[in-house]
């Protein structure tokens, strides 16, 4: 499960099952090989010993790893209690709406045969979830410490994000949701008003001054949907008449800055598809120029396709990967905000690697995903819930009975079992971007997890290890900007990941809040 990276003479050795890089030259790198080929010989070097130590403690351990996540049902549900009660959850949704006004056609909505009825969340539904969502926000954060806490309200405060189809074809659930949900009982947890949050994603096909008026008012950070200038956005985002949407959208994104142009910069984001057929310079270019408070462009993704040019990404990195390389050194070299800039954000999981010591191994802890149904959560229209905002099926409860443990702990073990079978082996396995939800497909009737085919893990591994290189390079050429990083990815309230008791106390004490 091992993999040696190498830049300009200096090998990093990398381990998955232990998550541990070891810095190696070439005659290091022989002497490893040659004792893990035979390690009842006595190593000659002291290098030979130090790895040998290392190997007794853990490092390159031979064969798979025995289990990802729990084996047993018993196993599942220990894991769901003890996350349940420790974890912090970072993200709740409303679905407000199945409907939208849209026809997107890289969208999995327009593509579903039978999509079922189109439902819209009434009132009482939306608060038995915004009910649900306290207790399980108040179970953790009332186990922290003061100082504890006011981190966690800094870091990870309340907060509600609203969800289709197209939130605002719902805009009465949305505006009665929004004060249900400000009038939750906070203050009995030293929780003030000021702290909590809002998010919202929109399509902009509707936006009245009453609307924009709410947004600013609740200030409601604001991910609208753009994919560029109206050529390549109605490329895609049409009508059912196939009419495209760029007019309506621009004209509704405007009038938000026209009328608000603090708000504007401060709160909303410009989230943009694109597929082969876009340009993607000019839609970049193009949605950057609206001033907007960030501007954001993904890949397109459809169910049970984890990388759409697996080939491809294998020969980009191939043929240009030492320019890319040497691109990055002159940007990192140029930029001082680089370290904490999306360009750097692919870096972190490699700063965040032991150079120290190996990892104990651990099934519990190595799921392959965060805490799912407890980390992040969302309720459908029709109350179901389900583990995110990417995941609509299996449903694990209910608004009016709260989170079925058992069907959760039941989808822990079927997602261990899914991986186990597929990635004990790999050397990529703490490193790779799949996550459960992704994972999932088919209807509530028949649902599965699936693997990515060989051909997209190649292309995963490919692009890990040019990563891995890319920071391996920083490390060796701009040390000070690999330390920046490493900084930035060790620290939780940078790199939000997942908050347990344990981890905000920690993080509160090494601030000195």
């Amino acid at each position: 499960m091992g993999i040696a990276i190498n830049h300009r003479g200096i090998r990093l050795v990398y381990d998955g099952a232990s998550h541990m890089g070891v810095l190696m030259s070439k005659e290091e790198l022989e002497s490893a090989r040659s004792f893990l080929q035979d390690p009842s010989k006595t190593p000659k070097d002291q290098a030979g010993r130090s790895l040998r130590d290392l190997v007794d403690r853990g490092f390159l351990p031979k064969g798979p790893l025995p289990s990802i996540g729990p084996s047993s049902l018993a196993e599942a549900a220990a894991l769901v209690d003890r996350y349940t009660s420790q974890v912090l959850i970072r993200k709740f949704c409303l679905k407000v709406t199945d409907r939208c006004n849209f026809r997107c056609t890289y969208c999995r909505g327009t593509h579903m045969t039978s999509p079922g009825p189109l439902r819209h969340m009434d009132i009482h539904t939306a608060r038995k979830g915004l009910e649900l969502y306290f207790g399980m926000y108040s179970r953790v954060f009332l186990k922290l410490s003061q100082r504890a806490r006011a981190w966690a309200l800094r870091v990870c405060p309340p907060g509600l994000s609203w969800y289709g189809g197209e939130p605002l074809l719902n805009f009465q659930t949305v505006r009665l949701s929004a004060e249900a949900f400000l009038n939750l009982p906070w203050g009995e947890l030293g929780i003030p008003r000021e702290s909590l949050r809002f998010s919202m994603n929109t399509n902009l096909s509707i936006m009245t001054d009453d609307m924009i008026d709410f947004l600013v008012r609740h200030d409601i950070t604001l991910f609208a949907s753009l994919d560029g200038p109206k050529d390549q956005h109605d490329l895609c985002r049409v009508l059912e008449d196939q009419t495209g949407t760029f007019d309506t959208a621009f004209r509704n994104l405007m009038r938000i800055k026209e009328l608000y142009p603090r708000y504007f910069s401060r709160r909303v984001s410009i989230f943009g598809v694109l597929t082969d057929r876009h340009d993607v310079q000019r839609c970049r270019s193009f949605t950057e120029s609206l001033g907007a408070l960030r501007s954001v462009h993904f890949p397109e993704r459809r169910e049970g396709v984890f990388v759409r040019d697996p080939q491809g990404v294998i020969e980009r990195v191939r043929l240009q990967g030492e320019r890319m390389i040497e691109e990055m050194l002159e940007t990192a070299k140029d930029d001082r905000s680089f370290p904490a800039s999306p360009k750097a954000a692919p870096l972190y999981p490699f700063a965040r690697m032991s150079f120290q010591r190996p990892l104990p191994y651990d099934p519990l802890k190595l799921t392959l995903t965060c805490p799912m149904g407890v980390d992040n959560l969302m309720v459908l229209p029709d109350g179901n819930l389900s583990i995110c905002h990417k995941a609509e099926v299996p449903s694990i409860g209910h608004v009016e009975g709260g989170i079925d443990r058992m069907a959760l702990a039941n989808l822990y073990l079927s997602y261990g079992e899914t991986v186990t079978r597929h990635c004990s082996s790999c050397w990529a396995v703490r490193l790779c971007p799949v996550c459960a939800a992704s994972r999932i497909t088919g209807s509530e009737e028949r649902w599965d997890f699936i693997n990515p085919s060989p051909a997209e893990c190649r292309a995963i591994r490919a692009e890990t290890a040019f990563r891995m290189r890319c920071f391996l390079a920083l490390s060796i050429e701009l040390p000070g900007v690999a330390r920046r990083i490493e900084e930035l990815a060790k620290d939780p309230s940078v790199n939000v990941g997942v908050l347990t008791v344990d981890s905000i106390e920690r993080a509160a004490e090494d601030e000195g809040i």
